[in-house]
C-alpha cells in the first residue's frame, strides 16, 4: 500500500518523544512557577488590607518586685536602694523606647496603705493597695489596657505570664527585659560587669 509522506515524518523515535515530552513538562513547571508569584501579590495585598489601621502604640507593665528579685544586681541591695535603681533604669528605658510604661510595685501587706501613682519622667509608678496584690493589680490593667495598646508585661512569675497572655498581652521574662536593656545601652557598663560577676 501506499503511505503518503506525512505520515512517515510523524513516525517519531523514542528519543525524540523523550525530548518533547521533557519540553512540555519544562513548560508546564514554568507556568506553575509564573502562577505562584500571583499567589503571593494576592496574599501580600490581604496583609495589606489587615495592616490599613494604624498599629497600636506600645505598653510595658513590670513585676517591681519580681524583676527585683529576678535580677543578681539588684537582690542584693537594700529594697529602698534597689526599688530607686530599678525606677532610674526603667526610667532611661522607657525614654529610649518612647512608649507608655508603668512599674508596678506590690503594697498590699503595708497596712492602711491607700496606695499611689507617681510619675517619674514619663514613666509611671504604681504602689498597689492594702490588700491588693501587684500580679492582680497587672492582671486589671492589662484587661483595661488591652483594647488601646500592644501591652508587654515584664515578670518572671508563672501565674501571672499565663493570666496575661490568656487576655493578649506578651510576656518577657526578667532576664529578656534585662538584656533588652543591655542591649539598649541604658545601663551604665558598672552595672553590666556588677551584674554578672
Amino acid at each position: 500500500g501506499y503511505t503518503p509522506a506525512g505520515h512517515r515524518n510523524s513516525v517519531v523515535s523514542e528519543e525524540e518523544a523523550r525530548k518533547a515530552f521533557a519540553a512540555v513538562s519544562g513548560r508546564n513547571k514554568n507556568e506553575k512557577k509564573a502562577v505562584k508569584p500571583h499567589k503571593r501579590r494576592d496574599m501580600a495585598m490581604e496583609q495589606q488590607d489587615v495592616t490599613l489601621h494604624p498599629p497600636k502604640p506600645v505598653c510595658y507593665v513590670v513585676d517591681g518586685y519580681n524583676i527585683i528579685n529576678s535580677w543578681s544586681s539588684l537582690k542584693t541591695l537594700p529594697l529602698h536602694d534597689a526599688r530607686q535603681e530599678l525606677i532610674r533604669i526603667l526610667s532611661s528605658y522607657q525614654g529610649y523606647l518612647g512608649c507608655r510604661m508603668i512599674l508596678v510595685f506590690d503594697g498590699w501587706r503595708v497596712p492602711d496603705n491607700p496606695g499611689s501613682r507617681n510619675m517619674r519622667g514619663a514613666l509611671e509608678v504604681v504602689y498597689t493597695r492594702a490588700g491588693q496584690t501587684a500580679d492582680a493589680y497587672i492582671e486589671k490593667l492589662v484587661s483595661v489596657l488591652r483594647n488601646e495598646y500592644q501591652l508587654h508585661v515584664a515578670t518572671s512569675d508563672g501565674l501571672i505570664q499565663n493570666s496575661v497572655l490568656t487576655k493578649g498581652a506578651r510576656r518577657i521574662s526578667a532576664r529578656e527585659l534585662e538584656l533588652a536593656i543591655e542591649r539598649s545601652a541604658v545601663i551604665p557598663e558598672e552595672y553590666r560587669q556588677h551584674g554578672h560577676d
